[in-house]
């Protein structure tokens, strides 16, 4: 396994990205209660999605990259796939002010837990990512999802 240099880190979002368009399939999510499903998470615990109390983010993301592993061919040309590990990161700068008003933060993603755990200590995140590999989560709310390179 390689060591990631602090330069591997993507910080910021290609600015000649492609910018998604809102083509409404999200919209049947509004006002829609978490499914009774339990996912694993990188802090070695089971969050079940109904139970959680107060205000909380739950962000999607297709994939965080890896430090010496390509990214499926055709990614980049997907609008909104490409900026996951900034979208990530951002979430990291700003958890201060999200805990301060008692906010909690997931990250959602189809990635495995041990994907997803060596992507949370490289990126040094102190909020859990839930794995969500055998799309009961997205199964259960409708997400859409894309597929490249024969992945969701």
């Amino acid at each position: 396994m390689l060591t990631p240099q602090p330069s591997d880190v993507l910080s910021s979002i290609p600015t000649d990205l492609p910018i998604p368009i809102d083509d409404g399939a999200c919209q049947h999510l509004e006002n829609k209660l978490m499914p009774d499903i339990t996912l694993p998470s990188t802090d070695d615990e089971r969050v079940n999605l109904s139970q959680l109390t107060g205000w909380n983010v739950l962000f999607c993301y297709p994939m965080t990259g890896c430090p010496g592993h390509a990214i499926p061919n055709g990614w980049v040309q997907i609008p909104g796939a490409a900026g996951c590990t900034p979208q990530v990161c951002s979430y990291r700068e700003n958890l201060a002010a999200f805990k301060s008003n008692h906010v909690g933060v997931f990250g959602v993603s189809s990635q495995t837990p041990e994907t997803q755990k060596e992507a949370a200590i490289r990126l040094e995140l102190s909020y859990p990512l839930l794995s969500d590999s055998m799309y009961s989560f997205s199964s259960a709310m409708e997400l859409p999802m894309i597929e490249v390179a024969g992945k969701n």
